[in-house]
């Protein structure tokens, strides 16, 4: 496990960190800790969105564990962010703290305020239909929207804001266009995987939950399908009911 703080003295414009990414051998190895363990040093001191003094990382068999402290809310998506984008990254453990500067404290009332009015200021975002609710500077957004790139709008809309120590994103988005999104992600399946037969899913979505229901002809088309929804946003659980054809699962059983 390697651990690194790194130093915030100077900011290097970015620069062609590509370069590094050739140094990271396959994954899970020492050596390869050891690379991508460099490579996010030089990465968080060229970032200019990084100015924190205090950012720590610990990397194990290329899951990396962010620690240590950052002066925004932005500033902390933008350690995660740059550490994602690395080849070598298995999955990210975002443990940062928000400690805000003396200058940029607000009190919750005034950062409800101020999201509340970032919303507003959004065109595609409906008029009263997000609650915002503010505890020791986080905040969290609920209610109801049509469409799940409304759902992402509004998140992205309050990040810049001062005060802000975290955000919790419980929009739930409609069941009608979640259902969409099954079905098209279902089909978006289709392309990768030929023995998928989309016309013989049924989707239901009750309150942000997916049913799947029908029969496929393989246990990897069923995977395929049931994988393909549970990456959709807005979904928040799936029941996989699809069923592999009896002929199919007869065949698998005569070859073992």
């Amino acid at each position: 496990m390697n651990t690194l703080n790194v130093p915030r003295a100077s900011v290097e414009t970015p620069g062609a960190i590509e370069q590094a990414r050739e140094r990271i051998p396959t994954k899970g190895s020492p050596q390869s800790d050891n690379a991508l363990f460099v490579e996010i040093e030089d990465t968080l001191k060229r970032d200019p969105r990084i100015v924190s003094k205090s950012t720590t990382a610990n990397v194990h068999d290329g899951r990396v564990t962010l620690g240590g402290t950052v002066q925004s809310y932005s500033e902390k998506l933008a350690v995660c962010e740059a550490v994602r984008r690395m080849p070598g990254v298995a999955s990210i453990d975002n443990c940062l703290v928000v400690e805000l500067p003396f200058a940029t404290r607000s009190t919750d009332a005034k950062v409800a305020a101020d999201a509340r009015a970032a919303l507003k200021w959004e065109a595609c975002l409906p008029d009263d239909a997000i609650q915002v609710l503010v505890e020791h500077g986080c905040v969290t957004l609920s209610g109801e929207v049509p469409w799940s790139f409304q759902r992402r709008l509004a998140e992205r809309a309050i990040v810049p804001l001062m005060g802000i120590t975290g955000i919790v994103n419980a929009l739930r988005v409609s069941d009608r266009q979640i259902r969409m999104e099954v079905i098209a992600g279902i089909h978006a399946a289709l392309r990768q995987a030929a023995d998928i037969e989309a016309d013989s899913i049924e989707v239901v979505v009750a309150e942000s939950a997916v049913t799947l229901r029908g029969t496929v002809s393989s246990a990897a088309a069923k995977k395929f399908a049931s994988d393909a929804v549970r990456s959709l946003d807005g979904v928040h659980n799936v029941r996989d009911e699809i069923r592999v054809s009896e002929e199919t699962a007869g065949r698998t059983d005569k070859h073992r």
